[in-house]
């Protein structure tokens, strides 16, 4: 798999698991409002994770086993 493809599905990974975690709990039985609001709050994190592209990169080149871009491999 191409380093861009594995970076990504780790950056997706991450945020989709934040959402549904949130989602799952804003639908339950027992939260209450201030608890809600807290828990939108707390997805104001997408906006962090720009900074941590060297840990998504890191984890790309570990798991895709590649470790040059699409674009450095195909210069000549």
């Amino acid at each position: 798999m191409r380093l861009e493809y594995r970076i990504l599905t780790d950056l997706w990974a991450t945020l989709l698991n934040r959402y549904n975690i949130v989602s799952m709990t804003l639908q339950g039985s027992s939260l209450d409002l201030n608890n809600a609001g807290a828990l939108l709050e707390s997805l104001c994190y997408v906006a962090t994770l720009r900074e941590q592209f060297d840990i998504f990169e890191k984890n790309g080149k570990t798991l895709s086993g590649c470790s040059k871009y699409k674009e450095d491999s195909d210069r000549k």
